[in-house]
């Protein structure tokens, strides 16, 4: 007889495990054991924080919804800020998850959920999740550091490649100028796979080849993208003040600063985002 117990005993390291069932005392979702493996009356998990991890992955039935919740769990346990961050935009965060459309959509919000709690280490930021408007293109967060400096950060998630990553960062410093605002510093945080290098260098080399497209006036690359043409693309990467590099784990690995940016960053919430790790 197999009965449905909450997730201490995953977390137990019992290896791995089939399908989960929904806990009966914790809502975790887990695995089914023998009962001489219960652990009787024994919950890790505050019911108020299952109940909120519950609802925001409510129909999300996949290996990587699961993943995810995994996370999550993790990510509010030693992060009560975030875990109020989340609170506070519950049915925005569960519309998200609910709306991404496979696998790789998922870990799309999971990046801009990680930066979110990465940020929330910080006492000193103040996080807003679509402060522009849900569905209007704008950046994924908006940051006020110290009551009064305030910043977007838009998110993006890199996936695997092979070889050099320059094709993949010229892209996205191609596509997202076109989503941030002006009159504020804006940040991009990009969240490289598990294991993947990725250094300022190597930033500063993409956005050097896209000025020196634009200096050729080759309009092709810039049109194609939704650009007018190279003279538009340079005034939307003016608004970039700088990129910030993560891991798909909880650490900041570098930040880039863009010397044509128009509003750059203050000095000290740059150091407070240099300094963000678990």
């Amino acid at each position: 007889m197999e009965v449905k117990v909450c997730g201490y005993e995953r977390s137990a390291g019992l290896g791995a495990y089939p399908l989960p069932v929904a806990c009966s005392c914790c809502l975790l979702w887990c695995r089914p054991v023998p009962p001489p493996l219960v652990l009787q009356g024994v919950c890790p998990m505050p019911k108020t924080r299952a109940s909120l991890l519950a609802h925001l992955l409510e129909g999300v039935d996949s290996a990587c919804g699961r993943a995810l919740w995994e996370d999550l769990a993790d990510w509010v346990q030693w992060r009560r800020r975030f875990e109020e961050l989340l609170d506070a935009n519950r049915d925005k965060v569960r519309k998200k998850l609910r709306s991404a459309a496979g696998d790789d959509a998922l870990l799309d919000v999971r990046a801009e959920l990680l930066v979110a709690s990465l940020l929330s280490v910080d006492r000193r930021f103040v996080v807003q999740f679509e402060a522009y408007g849900s569905g209007r293109r704008g950046p994924d967060l908006s940051v006020t550091f110290r009551e009064h400096q305030r910043f977007n950060v838009e998110v993006t998630r890199l996936r695997p490649w092979d070889g050099e990553a320059a094709p993949r960062l010229q892209a996205v410093l191609l596509a997202k100028p076109r989503q941030l605002p002006a009159g504020v510093p804006n940040v991009l945080a990009v969240v490289v796979p598990h294991g993947a290098s990725l250094a300022s260098d190597d930033v500063a080399a993409a956005a050097k080849h896209l000025q020196q497209l634009a200096d050729r006036k080759e309009e092709a690359a810039f049109t194609r993208r939704g650009y007018k043409d190279a003279r538009d693309y340079l005034a939307y990467f003016a608004r970039l003040s700088g990129v910030l590099v993560t891991g798909s784990a909880q650490e900041v690995r570098t930040v880039w600063l863009n010397p044509q940016g128009r509003h750059q960053l203050p000095r000290d919430a740059l150091a407070a985002l240099t300094g963000a790790s678990s």
